[in-house]
C-alpha cells in the first residue's frame, strides 16, 4: 500500500504564501524583462515607436458598444434629472425675479386683497400665470406676512394680512365656499342644538352627505358636537359664532 502523506497547517499556509508571491511578482514584472544568473534587467520596448495597446478594458469604446443595461440606466437618469429640473424651474425662475421689481407678484397681491378667500385656480384664472409660478410667489408673500392662508380640506383660500378680516371670519368665509356647508352653519346658528337627522330634513340632502360636512366643521373647530343619548347636537362655538357673516 501507498504511503500516506500529510501536511501541517503551518506548512500549507507557507506554501500558499509561496505561490502568492510568484503570482504577484509575475502580474507586476514588466512584460519585457530579461532573466539573468543573478537577476533581471529592463531592457524597454523592442517595438517600434511609442506604441500602445489601446484594445483592451482601458480601451475608448462607443455608446453603441456599450451593454444594453448601461444604456437603460443611463437614459432613465437623464430623464428623472430632466424631470426634476422642469418642476424646480417656476421657483428657479421666481428667485432669479427677485433681483428686479416684480410685476407678476404685485399683481397677485392685488388680486388677494380685492378678492379675499380666493384660491390659486382663481388667480391662474385673472393673472395667466404659471400655477407653479403663483404658488411661490405666493410662498414668498405669506412668508413676507403680507398675506395668510386658511387650509380647508384640500384647498388653500388667501387673504390679505392685518386685513378688516379676523382669523375666525376667515375660517367661516373659506368653508361658506361650498354652498351646503354654507346652508349647514346659518342653520346650526339659527338653531343650536339641531341633530344630523333635522338637519337632513331641513336642507333636503342624504344623512351621509351632511355627516360629511358636519365633520369638517369640527374638525376646523367651528362647531362642537354634544352627546345626548343616541342623538348628536351641534352648536357652533360662539367666536365663530359672532363671525358669521350673511
Amino acid at each position: 500500500m501507498g504511503r500516506k502523506i500529510t501536511i501541517s497547517k503551518s506548512k500549507s499556509l507557507k506554501i500558499t504564501l509561496f505561490f502568492l508571491l510568484i503570482l504577484l511578482a509575475s502580474t507586476t514584472a514588466p512584460a519585457s524583462a530579461s532573466w539573468e544568473t543573478d537577476g533581471y534587467i529592463i531592457t524597454g520596448s523592442t517595438l517600434p515607436g511609442d506604441y500602445i495597446d489601446s484594445s483592451g478594458t482601458d480601451g475608448i469604446r462607443n455608446f453603441e458598444d456599450t451593454p444594453l443595461w448601461i444604456k437603460i440606466l443611463f437614459i432613465s437618469g437623464a430623464v428623472f434629472s430632466s424631470l426634476c429640473l422642469l418642476k424646480y424651474i417656476p421657483f428657479i425662475l421666481g428667485k432669479w425675479d427677485e433681483k428686479t421689481p416684480n410685476e407678476k407678484r404685485k399683481k397677485i397681491m392685488k388680486f388677494i386683497c380685492n378678492n379675499p378667500r380666493c384660491t390659486t385656480t382663481e388667480i391662474n384664472a385673472y393673472t395667466a400665470i404659471n400655477t407653479g409660478t403663483i404658488r411661490y410667489h405666493l410662498y414668498m408673500l405669506e412668508k413676507n406676512r403680507d398675506i395668510v392662508s386658511v387650509k380647508t380640506g384640500h384647498m388653500f383660500c388667501y387673504f390679505q394680512n392685518k386685513s378688516r378680516f379676523s382669523h375666525e371670519q376667515r375660517v367661516i368665509m373659506a368653508l361658506c365656499r361650498n354652498v351646503t356647508t354654507k346652508k349647514i352653519i346659518h342653520i346650526i346658528k339659527e338653531k343650536p342644538g339641531i341633530s344630523n337627522n333635522s338637519v337632513s330634513r331641513m336642507i333636503g340632502i342624504d344623512k351621509s352627505t351632511v355627516h360629511w360636512h358636519i365633520k369638517r366643521l369640527s374638525e376646523a373647530g367651528v362647531i362642537i358636537n354634544k352627546k345626548e343619548g343616541k342623538f348628536s347636537k351641534f352648536f357652533m362655538i360662539s367666536e365663530y359664532e359672532k363671525s358669521v357673516l350673511q
